[in-house]
């Protein structure tokens, strides 16, 4: 019972609240653009259009997003691999020179 009591009071309090917002100057010169805007089908329609584009973004973004992780993997590991050549040719190089500079000295 005392449950029933603290919702009414809450639900009494909401109510206050929703006729607060409702009953402010504002909030009807809203009201009057949103229903002057929903009236007026070629600004629907637009909006619409806007909406559609949007979405098909939405959809193109989130299928390249979920092929960037393979591709993202095919390109460190070729990357990788390319790294792993230039480091093996430095490292030759490095002993060739060496190896030169031994040879001219003795």
């Amino acid at each position: 019972m005392l449950i029933m009591e603290k919702e009414s009071a809450v639900i009494e309090k909401t109510r206050e609240l929703c006729q607060t917002i409702l009953d402010q100057a504002v909030f009807r010169d809203l009201q009057a653009r949103m229903e002057a805007f929903m009236a007026d089908p070629e600004a629907t329609r637009l909006y619409h259009g806007v909406v559609d584009l949007c979405k098909s973004v939405s959809r193109e973004s989130s299928s390249a997003a979920s092929r960037w992780p393979q591709m993202r993997s095919r390109r460190s590991r070729a990357s990788a691999t390319r790294s792993s050549r230039t480091r093996w040719r430095e490292t030759t190089s490095t002993r060739s020179s060496r190896f030169t500079r031994c040879r001219t000295r003795s």
